[in-house]
């Protein structure tokens, strides 16, 4: 099978965001549970937290890889990993404000409520997105698929598809070797092109749409 897909942590950037936005909301709602209904920027050691927590999110988003096979994973798969994360942040976060010395600065309540309330708007939230995904057809961070196979294959490797859960690839079509083959319907995906043909028509016709 052959695909194409966005690379590195660019194919992830709609979660990345997401995951950022939940972590800034937790950390508004951790502030206003602790402190009351106020504003966490308007205090400049807050404000400064508030910019050093999305640094520190993205960095580990990237080198922890936490969004790698994202689309495939259960929901209990999600939770672990989701759990790993927060909790792998929050003791990074610690660990660096205490070697600036600043610890206590912080209200550890705040820090507390925040990790929990991060960890259930992440979790939730990658959970709907994953759905929506599936259900709209959307091709955000959709890989493309072109099916080198034989016909006599066409139903496993389409039931294996399925089996692990890849509805967020685009199938652009099988490629058999028989050229009277060429535009059948078989498993409900297109007959495209032979092994013969296969580089023209990757050279003329795949294109990426996102």
């Amino acid at each position: 099978m052959y695909k194409r897909a966005a690379s590195g942590w660019a194919k992830h950037l709609d979660f990345i965001i997401l995951d950022m936005i939940c972590l800034e909301l937790a950390f508004i709602l951790g502030y206003m549970i602790r402190h009351g209904i106020r504003n966490p920027y308007s205090n400049v050691i807050y404000r400064n937290m508030g910019i050093v927590i999305l640094l520190i999110d993205f960095v580990m988003l990237l080198f922890m890889e936490t969004l790698k096979d994202v689309m495939k994973r259960g929901i209990y798969q999600e939770f672990s990993r989701t759990f790993r994360h927060v909790f792998s942040f929050i003791l990074v976060l610690t660990a660096y404000m205490f070697s600036i010395r600043v610890g206590d600065d912080y209200s550890r309540t705040t820090i507390f409520l925040m990790g929990i309330i991060y960890f259930a708007l992440s979790y939730i939230v990658r959970l709907i997105w994953k759905q929506l995904m599936k259900q709209h057809g959307s091709t955000i961070n959709e890989s493309t698929l072109l099916i080198v196979s034989s016909e006599k294959r066409a139903a496993e490797i389409m039931e294996s598809i399925h089996k692990n859960d890849f509805g967020h690839y685009r199938i652009l079509g099988w490629v058999f070797h028989d050229q009277y083959k060429v535009g059948r319907v078989v498993e409900g995906v297109k007959v495209v092109t032979t092994y013969q043909d296969i580089t023209e028509y990757i050279k003329g016709h795949w294109s990426m749409k996102y």
